[in-house]
C-alpha cells in the first residue's frame, strides 16, 4: 500500500484515502474546507479520486509495493482479473433474451406476407423510376394482393398502367381506391396530372375516329396528331398516326405523301401483308398519274409479297384480296378511285367501304 501526505495539513494515509483537489494531495478534512471555501467565493473545485496501483480496486487486497496491472484504469490482482472477462449474465437476462427471441419468431412468421408485400412495392417503385412500366406492374400488383389498401402501391399500380398504354386497367385501379381519393403529395399529384393528359389524349382520338368515319380524313389526321402527342406511350398510336396521314395524303391526291408514308409502313413491319398492299396501293397510285413502269413493276411485286405473307391468315387473306382488287384495277385503267366510290361501282351490295 501506498502511502500519502495532506499538502495542507501534512496528515499521512494510504494514498487511496486522499483526493485530488486543483491538482494537490488533500485529506478528506481538508478538502471539505476547500470545497467549502470554493462555495463561499462561487469558484469552481477540480475533484479527482486517487487510485493505489497497489490495492486490488474488487477485493481490495494489499499488495505492498508491487503495482497490479490496470484493466480499465483500475488495478486487478491475478484472482479478480479473469471474473471481468467471464462475468456470467444474470438469469432475468437470459429469460428476457429467450423471451425476446420465441416473440421476434412469432412476428416474423405472422409478418411474412407483409415483409414479400414491401419487398414487391419496393422492387415496384424502382422498375417505374427506370421507366420500365410493363416491367413494373407484376410487382406492384402482387403487393396490392397483399396489402390492397396501400396507396403508394395504388399510384404507383395506377402510373404504371397509364405510361404502359393499359388506359382502362388503370381507370380501375385509381377510382377503386376510395373512390379515387388520395392524400396529397408529389406521387398523387404526378398521377393526377398524368391521368387529365391520358384522358384528354383519349377524347382527342376518339373526335379523330368520329372525323374520319365523316369522311373528313384530313381533320382525322390532325386531331389524332394532337392526340398522339398527349398519348406519346400509347401502344401503335404512331402507326395509327401514319395510317391516317396516308389516307388524308390519298384523299388530297398528294400520291408523292402516300408513298413515302407507305415505304416508311413497311419498312417498319417487313412481315406485314397490311403495310405490303398498301405500299402496292401507293405504287400503283403513282403508275396512275406518271406512267411510269418502275411503279408498276414493283407495285406487282409487293401485291405478289402481300399475298405470300397474308397466306396463313383467312382474315389478312380477305383483306389482301379487297386491296389487291381495286389496286389491279388502278394498274390496269390508270384510273383512281377512293374505295367507296369503288364499292359504289363494282360492290353495290356492300353496306360499309373497306380502305
Amino acid at each position: 500500500m501506498r502511502q500519502g501526505k495532506c499538502e495542507q495539513c501534512g496528515a499521512s494515509d494510504s494514498v487511496a484515502l486522499f483526493l485530488g483537489v486543483d491538482g494537490r494531495l488533500l485529506c478528506r478534512r481538508c478538502t471539505t474546507q476547500v470545497v467549502e471555501q470554493a462555495k463561499a467565493k462561487r469558484t469552481a473545485v477540480e475533484i479527482v479520486s486517487i487510485i493505489d496501483p497497489t490495492v486490488c480496486y474488487q477485493c481490495k487486497a494489499d499488495y505492498g509495493s508491487q503495482e497490479l496491472p490496470l484493466i480499465g484504469g483500475l488495478p486487478f490482482c491475478a484472482r479478480c482479473a479473469p471474473g471481468l472477462y467471464a462475468r456470467p449474465f444474470p438469469p432475468w437476462i437470459k429469460l428476457t433474451l429467450a423471451g425476446l427471441l420465441v416473440l421476434l419468431g412469432f412476428a416474423l412468421l405472422h409478418g411474412a406476407r407483409y415483409f414479400k408485400a414491401g419487398k414487391a412495392l419496393v422492387l415496384g417503385e424502382r422498375l417505374v423510376a427506370a421507366r420500365q412500366y410493363a416491367q413494373a406492374i407484376p410487382q406492384l400488383q402482387a403487393s396490392l394482393a397483399i396489402a390492397p389498401d396501400c396507396e403508394k402501391a395504388v399510384l404507383l399500380l395506377g402510373k404504371a398502367d397509364l405510361l404502359a398504354g393499359r388506359y382502362e386497367e388503370a381507370n380501375k385501379v385509381l377510382a377503386g381506391h376510395k373512390g379515387g381519393q388520395f392524400k396529397e403529395g408529389p406521387l398523387a399529384t404526378e398521377v393526377r396530372r398524368t391521368f387529365e393528359r391520358v384522358d384528354k389524349g383519349l377524347r382527342k382520338a376518339a373526335d379523330a375516329r368520329k372525323l374520319y368515319e365523316a369522311g373528313k380524313s384530313v381533320e382525322a389526321a390532325r386531331t389524332y396528331h394532337e392526340a398522339a402527342a398527349l398519348l406519346p406511350e400509347a401502344p401503335g398510336l404512331a402507326d395509327a398516326v401514319d395510317g391516317l396521314d396516308a389516307v388524308a395524303a390519298f384523299d388530297q391526291k398528294d400520291y408523292d405523301t402516300f408513298l413515302a408514308i407507305a415505304e416508311k409502313g413497311w419498312k417498319n413491319h417487313p412481315q406485314s401483308s397490311d403495310y405490303a398492299a398498301a405500299l402496292a396501293s401507293a405504287l400503283a397510285c403513282k403508275y396512275t398519274v406518271t406512267g411510269d413502269p418502275a411503279f408498276h413493276t414493283r407495285a406487282e411485286e409487293m401485291l405478289e409479297k402481300a399475298q405470300q405473307l397474308a397466306a396463313s391468315s383467312p382474315e389478312a387473306a380477305q383483306r389482301q384480296k379487297e386491296y389487291e382488287e381495286r389496286t389491279r384495277y388502278r394498274l390496269k385503267t390508270r384510273k383512281i378511285l377512293d374505295p367507296k366510290e369503288y364499292d359504289r361501282q363494282f360492290h353495290p351490295e356492300k353496306s360499309k367501304p373497306v380502305k
